[in-house]
């Protein structure tokens, strides 16, 4: 969590940052949850290094993609065909 919380600094080093929490174990600890009852976390994880300007997130679930492709789509202005 601190990794995390620090990772603006990081993402001004020059050099890409990725961020993979789909699924991991400390999302079960903070949730309680096992790896199949994770999704909401996972979720929730990936859009915090997104927000911190990483510049990858590795993701394991459809959804999660699509989370991102949502706020993606909402921060550019996306237009819907």
């Amino acid at each position: 969590m601190a990794l995390l919380a620090s990772l603006g600094a990081s993402t001004g080093l020059g050099v890409p940052v990725v961020v993979g929490l789909s699924r991991e174990p400390v999302l079960g600890r903070l949730t309680g949850r096992s790896a199949g009852d994770r999704l909401p976390g996972s979720l929730a994880a990936a859009l915090v290094p997104v927000r911190r300007s990483a510049s990858v997130v590795r993701v394991h679930d459809a959804a999660a993609r699509d989370v991102l492709a949502v706020r993606d789509a909402v921060r550019t202005g996306a237009t819907v065909p």
